[in-house]
């Protein structure tokens, strides 16, 4: 069977579908995949499901084939997916990031910057500037949480504060999940936060 990629195919995925295509080609299992994406493991099979049906293939092996042949590319896939993923972003107010533990690196996405009320792209990220942002009662219990999932492979979610401009608090809902190499070392977390102070007074005034 001949397999042609266009935009009429591509529409056929959602967003989340390309989400787990993408996350499947990875290398990741569906249980990491869940955990990246906040979802169950059954509802990743579904969607692996949903994707096989809508690109007619009947093996994630023979997508694999697809993929690896060129047929697909990924990274056009998802290139138009990218406004679609800010502007709901920024909707939801939440943001994601990475951290590169190997090197260091941290990698925020714009609503990122706009959460932490920071010039977009105009600081150097780091460790060290997302703990500095933190309200100071609420550091050493973010640093256990890190570090706890870091070492045992504990969930990474929490809720904390940080400190927004003119003094004010922000309330922040985190989560994330810790990357491995083959020996099981830390290499990496990545993850989102979301501002969740309009939901806390919401709920505090009811």
């Amino acid at each position: 069977m001949t397999y042609i990629l266009n935009n009429q195919l591509l529409g056929r995925l959602t967003q989340r579908e390309m989400e787990v295509l993408r996350l499947v080609f990875s290398g990741l299992t569906s249980k990491k995949i869940a955990q990246q994406l906040a979802l169950s493991p059954r509802t990743v099979e579904v969607h692996r499901t949903n994707i096989m049906r809508k690109l007619d293939v009947t093996s994630v092996a023979q997508l694999a084939d697809v993929v690896l042949r060129g047929v697909f590319r990924l990274e056009q896939l998802l290139i138009e997916s990218e406004l679609h993923l800010k502007e709901a972003q920024q909707i939801a107010k939440v943001g994601s990031w990475k951290w590169d533990l190997t090197t260091g690196s941290v990698t925020w996405s714009d609503e990122m910057y706009r959460i932490f009320e920071l010039p977009l792209h105009a600081v150097d990220l780091s460790l060290e500037l997302f703990l500095d942002a933190l309200v100071p009662d609420d550091l050493e219990r973010v640093k256990h949480a890190i570090n706890q999932s870091l070492v045992s492979d504990a969930p990474y979610n929490i809720e904390y504060r940080i400190r927004g401009l003119g003094n004010q608090t922000k309330d922040i809902h985190a989560i994330g999940v810790v990357h491995r190499d083959a020996a099981g070392k830390a290499i990496g977390m990545a993850g989102t936060v979301q501002d969740i102070t309009e939901q806390n007074v919401l709920r505090e005034n009811r």
